[in-house]
Formats: structure tokens, sequence, C-alpha cells
């Protein structure tokens, strides 16, 4: 081969390696963000499937400890019912025997 012939092939390398460079250059950008939109859709979609999980299974809790505590509640009223009644039965005995222990005291 020629000088001229290598310096020829040096240029026609030269130009397709910067071809390949420009056409990667412009593609590679596009092919990534492709790639990063579909990665972006399936997390979306599975982030989204374990919220709707998350949410019915507090939702669940939360009606349970509801019932729960409403349970409670009634039986602290049930309680405090019992222990007014007791308090006047005492607060009666107490009188009855302040009647007694100091007859003309009392009013």
């Amino acid at each position: 081969m020629t000088d001229v012939q290598v310096w020829t092939l040096m240029g026609v390398f030269a130009a397709t390696l910067f071809g390949v460079l420009g056409i990667l250059g412009v593609w590679f950008p596009q092919l990534l963000r492709a790639e990063l939109s579909g990665v972006e859709g399936r997390l979306t979609g599975r982030i989204d499937g374990v919220e709707s999980r998350l949410d019915a299974k507090i939702d669940g809790v939360e009606s349970r400890l509801d019932t729960k505590i409403d349970k409670v509640e009634a039986k602290i009223d049930k309680v405090e019912a019992r222990l007014a009644a007791q308090i006047h039965a005492l607060d009666s005995d107490v009188s009855a025997i302040a009647r007694r222990v100091f007859p003309g005291e009392t009013s």
C-alpha cells in the first residue's frame, strides 16, 4: 500500500469512528432514559401495591384496637359504677356511725 492509501484508510477509519461515536452519543442517552422510565414504572407499581396492602393491614389493626378499647372502656365504666355505689354505701354507714357516736353534733 502506498502512503496515500494508508492515509485514506486512516481517514475512513477516523470518520467511521467519529460517526459511530456521534450516533452512540445521541442514541445511548435516549436508551438510558427509556430504560430508567421502565424501571421507574415498575417500582411505582410495586410501591403502590405495598402501600395498599399496608393500608389494609393498618385499617384492620385499627378496627381491632378500637373494638378492644371500647371493651376496656365498658369494663372501666362498670367498675366505676360499682365503686360509686360502694362509696355511697360507705358514706351512709359512716353517717350512721357518726350519728350514734356523736348524737347531738350531726346535722
